[in-house]
Parts: structure tokens; sequence; C-alpha cells
């Protein structure tokens, strides 16, 4: 069995690593799609709702204070809303276009006569309908360069009717409560938001894939690279020792690894026994007719000299208590042989060693 390389490991664990990090990532480009989705769809809807609860704030408050004419107090109260998040102005226009109160002093002394259409000429056409009409309207535009919305409340008062002027259609106009809300700074306060929240799902993300490696190389990588040690260790022991694993599907593996070994073994001593019996038929079939037939082998290893010399040739010699064993120098045999036929034998011998005879043949004494 060739010897797994930590290759294989590491491949292993990038895949489990991978597919989860690739699976996390998917996950959460789909949440924050959704979310950036959702937080335009509320940032809307959070601009229009401050924006209205500021007009109608303005309007309860103002209610009593243009009736008694307490216009610094008024004032007092457009500035203290005009300090709240994203709020870019407040204004109170009555009905003939004249501001009431401004956030902005410093603007509001500098308008001649203190016409609103001044102020700001783009919105003049819709204040005008919003306070014929009497329909509040919310609207995106943009002043002094910045991109804002604009919510006009349209509201009355006893006092318009008493200090109005011209036709008694004028009077019907109504007064209007203006709140102009930076939408370019809610939409980085939403985008700071929505970064943190990003940011806080990568580090939850990173401390997710963090654990994940941990657990991964634990609960998988560990128990492996233990079994294959045990199997490494047991080609050389042939004994397969069962490592301690976790009490999961690599436990079962294991199991099945040993089981397996075990077959493998018992399988190979079978195959082992099985041979050894052919084998020993074989020879004994080999000696039986070797025996009968009066003939022997003998073999010679030209490496080292070596003649291994079958031991019926003794007993047919009749050397029964023959003084070396089966193997021996080949000068040993040769000093046995008749001292007239050892030239024959030698020649034949070397002969056939220089491949000038096909087969080695000679009879001696």
């Amino acid at each position: 069995m060739k010897k797994p390389t930590r290759f294989h490991k590491r491949k292993l664990f990038q895949q489990l690593l991978g597919g989860f990090a690739l699976s996390l990532i998917v996950i959460s480009i789909a949440t924050l799609s959704i979310t950036s989705a959702s937080l335009r769809h509320n940032l809307e809807e959070q601009i229009q709702q401050r924006a209205e609860s500021i007009t109608y704030g303005i309007e309860f408050a103002s209610e009593g204070l243009i009736e008694i004419k307490e216009m610094l107090l008024l004032e007092r109260i457009v500035q203290n809303y005009a300090t709240l998040p994203a709020v870019i102005e407040v204004s109170i226009v009555d009905p003939q276009g004249i501001l009431l109160a401004h956030s902005n002093e410093f603007a509001l002394n500098a308008i001649e006569d203190r016409h609103y259409a001044k102020l700001h000429p783009t919105l003049a056409l819709t204040w005008e309908q919003v306070s014929e009409q009497g329909i509040d309207k919310n609207i995106h535009t943009v002043l002094h360069g910045k991109t804002v919305v604009v919510q006009m409340l349209p509201f009355s008062n006893t006092l318009f009717n008493q200090v109005g002027v011209g036709s008694p259609a004028d009077r019907k106009h109504r007064g209007v409560a203006i709140a102009v809300m930076d939408l370019q700074k809610m939409e980085q306060d939403a985008l700071q938001s929505a970064l943190s929240s990003i940011l806080t799902m990568a580090v939850s993300a990173l401390l997710i894939l963090v654990f994940m490696s941990w657990l991964i190389r634990r609960l998988v990588l560990s128990p492996l690279e233990k079994i294959n040690l045990a199997i490494i260790q047991s080609e050389g022991q042939d004994v397969f020792y069962l490592p301690t694993l976790p009490n999961n599907e690599i436990s079962f593996l294991g199991a099945t690894f040993a089981a397996v070994f075990q077959e493998l073994k018992a399988y190979k001593q079978m195959e082992l026994e099985i041979v050894e019996r052919k084998y020993a038929l074989v020879a004994q079939r080999y000696e039986l007719a070797t025996r009968a037939a009066k003939v022997w082998v003998w073999d010679l290893d030209l490496k080292t000299n070596i003649f291994l010399l079958d031991q019926g040739i003794q007993e047919w010699l009749s050397y029964e208590n023959f003084e070396f064993s089966n193997n021996f120098h080949l000068k040993t045999w040769v000093n046995y042989i008749y001292i007239d036929d050892r030239p024959l034998f030698l020649q034949a011998l070397q002969a056939h060693l220089e491949e000038k005879t096909s087969e080695f043949s000679c009879e001696h004494r």
C-alpha cells in the first residue's frame, strides 16, 4: 500500500473548508442584498415618518402661539426641531407666504419681506399647492447642492382668517409647516450602520471559519491521519492496531479497516497454507518419481560456485553417511570425482559455460 502524503490531507481540508466558506459567502451576499434593499425601503419610510412627525409637532406646538403672537417662543421651538439628526431647516409659513418662524435666523434676516418664495424659489409652487389644496406633500429635490426630502403639512388657524387680506378665496389658503431633511446625511448614516453590520458579519464569519477549521481538524483530519499511520505501521508489523477515534462515522470507518485487515490476514494465511500443502505434495511426488527412475537433480550457482546436490544422488552413490551437507563448494565435489575423469568433467563444464554446447553432459566416475 502506498504511503499517503500530506498533500491529500491538505486537499481534503481545503475542499471541506473551501466548500463551507463558499456556502457562507453565498449566504452572506444574499443576506446583504436583501438587507440593502430593506434598508433602502426602510430609509424612505423613516425619512417620511420623521418629517411628518416634525411637521405634526410644529403644527400642534404653534397653534396657540400664533394666536397669541409669541413669535420668539415659536422660533425657539422651530430651532429646537432643527437640532434633530439630519434636519436641515424647519419653517412655518402663513397663507400669504410670509415666514412666521425659521430655524436659520441669519437666513431669515437676509430675506426682504420674509417671503418664503425668496428663500427657496424652487419650492414656491409646491408650497402654494399645499396651502391651497390642504394636502400634505413629500418631495425629493436638491437645495444648496444637497439631496433633500421636503415635507410640507398644511394647517389652519383662526388668526389667519382674522388678518387675511384680499378676496375671500385668498383666505381659504392655509399655513404650512415645512421640514427639510438631509437625505444624503441619512443615507450616510444608514450606510455606516450597514457597514457596521457587514463588519460584524465578516468577523463572525471569520470566527466561524476558524472554529470550523479547528473542528474539521479535530473530528475529521486528525482521526483519518491516525488511521493512515496505523495502516502504514501494519504493513511492517503484520498487525493492525486500531487507534482511539471519536465516536462517529470515522470510528466506524476505523473498525471496518480493522475487520478488513483481519480478513485479509486470514485469507493470506489460508492461501499460504494451501500453497505449502501443494508444494509438499509436489515435492513428495517428485521424490517418488526421481527415486523410481533413478533421476536426480544438481544445481551450480555460478556466482558463488556453490554446488546443490540432491540427497538421492548421495544415497544412490552409497554415501549414506556423507560428511557434508547438500550445499557445498564445487571444488569439494570435484575432489570426489575419479582423478582420471576430473579433466573431462572440468572441460565439459567449461565448454558449456562458454556456450559451446547447448547442454552440459558428462559421464564420469
